[in-house]
């Protein structure tokens, strides 16, 4: 002899749980690809540092394909550029 359940064997309770947790499920799903961060992303974003001081100048850019360094020395009027890859595209 077999016992077999149907939904209204199961009882209020359980038909709501069991009816809430799919769309539970389903939201969660779709939430959680939005909190993972894109390392790949962050790889190949341009990346740009620009520093003023009182004396000084500084300003980095950096990419896939191009590194670029200004630095500049109000006080001694002396400027100094580093430029490594293809910097073609950059605007700086």
């Amino acid at each position: 002899m077999r016992v077999r359940l149907v939904d209204s064997d199961l009882g209020p309770r359980m038909k709501l749980t069991h009816t809430m947790l799919w769309p539970l499920l389903f939201c969660f799903a779709m939430v959680q690809p939005s909190f993972a961060k894109d390392k790949q992303f962050d790889k190949e974003a341009p990346k740009l540092k620009v520093e003023t001081k009182k004396h000084h100048h500084k300003y980095q850019y950096k990419d896939p394909r191009c590194k670029y360094k200004y630095d500049y020395n109000y006080k001694s009027g002396k400027t100094k550029v580093k430029e490594k890859g293809d910097c073609r595209g950059a605007a700086y």
